[in-house]
């Protein structure tokens, strides 16, 4: 998991929404996993204009819908600004996960 913010902000700029979202994605699987979760979380960017976000985590189901501009818009405002978003929405739904690094930066 990149939990070095200048790498992130570097990562954040270069690469496309799709691209930024799927290593946002991989990042939060892979803490659900280490934190004893069986996620399953899948990415369908629907049309040039949006995607929808599929978790399934903790026999909870739920999903995000995304516009481009959003995806976009998180990404070039902060490095871990979309990954924030994602967290906020699991926390809601009462996935919660033990503070570590990379959730510090997530929350910073």
């Amino acid at each position: 998991m990149n939990a070095n913010g200048m790498a992130r902000g570097y990562m954040a700029k270069n690469m496309n929404e799709e691209r930024f979202l799927s290593h946002v994605t991989d990042c939060v699987r892979r803490k659900l996993i280490e934190s004893n979760f069986n996620p399953e979380i899948i990415v369908n960017w629907e049309t040039q204009s949006g995607c929808l976000i599929v978790f399934h985590v903790s026999s909870k189901i739920f999903s995000l819908k995304l516009t481009r501009d959003q995806v976009s818009n998180l990404k070039n405002n902060g490095p871990y600004l979309l990954d924030r978003m994602i967290w906020n929405q699991l926390i809601e739904r009462g996935i919660n996960i033990e503070q570590d690094h990379y959730l510090t930066n997530v929350f910073m």
